[in-house]
């Protein structure tokens, strides 16, 4: 069971890379956003740094309480979604995951746009995210710091 943080409060997080505007529309409580563009979001340095979805599209559905579900699509560099596998080494490998480059050949395989110029190999591959979020007060960092 997940537990979401109803009327927390969030600091802005500066970085240009998680600040996006799309347009779309809103039919019957659900927002679609169709895009050509890309989506890039901050997440954890050590074990996948950035969600790179290009061509991003969403799926939201606005709930009575406030809340929102959805989904985000596009495609993804499927060397980014590697590195998160593999980035912990063979402890990762023997504890977790099991078959490291498995999971290499797998991506590469099914890998379905954007291929390289030179070799002709996909280079992204189809992803979709699910996500839930409640809502919350959000603080620019600079209003947060001078308030202390």
């Amino acid at each position: 069971r997940r537990v979401l943080f109803r009327s927390a409060s969030y600091r802005i997080d500066p970085d240009p890379r998680s600040h996006h505007v799309y347009k779309g529309t809103l039919k019957n409580g659900v927002i679609t956003v169709a895009s050509n563009e890309d989506l890039r979001l901050v997440k954890n340095f050590l074990t996948d740094p950035e969600l790179m979805l290009h061509k991003a599209h969403f799926r939201i559905h606005l709930k009575p309480d406030g809340s929102i579900d959805g989904f985000m699509a596009g495609y993804q560099p499927w060397r980014d979604l590697y590195f998160g596998f593999a980035a912990g080494g063979p402890g990762t490998e023997f504890c977790i995951i099991g078959d490291v480059p498995g999971i290499y050949y797998l991506l590469k395989k099914h890998a379905d746009a954007d291929p390289d110029p030179k070799t002709g190999q996909n280079t992204n591959i189809s992803a979709t995210y699910y996500f839930e979020a409640v809502p919350a007060f959000v603080v620019a960092g600079d209003k947060l710091a001078s308030s202390n």
